[in-house]
């Protein structure tokens, strides 16, 4: 979605959270699940787009922000809600 969003000229940020951001561990393999990578689209996005990555989730998870794909950028529970209030002019959730 993110991605049609950028190749249609609208401004995109996503905000990864809850069990998203085991999206945003870089150097993931998933060929051995038959599966495509999201890391690649996660590169495909950053030069375009606002990536972020709740702390709280990883935290939850035992996830070290270190393992995250750079270019991410980490945000608290207060910037994630100023986020939403001040980039939330549509919200898709999946």
């Amino acid at each position: 979605m993110a991605i049609a969003c950028l190749n249609s000229g609208l401004d995109c940020g996503i905000l990864f959270m809850g069990d998203g951001v085991y999206a945003t561990i870089a150097n993931q393999d998933p060929k051995g699940l038959s599966m495509s990578s999201v890391s690649d689209l996660i590169y495909t996005l950053l030069p375009e787009s606002r990536l972020y990555a709740h702390e709280e989730s990883l935290r939850e998870r035992m996830l070290p922000a270190s393992s995250m794909i750079k270019g991410i950028r980490l945000v608290d529970d207060s910037e994630t809600a100023e986020l939403v209030l001040e980039c939330g002019e549509y919200i898709l959730t999946f």
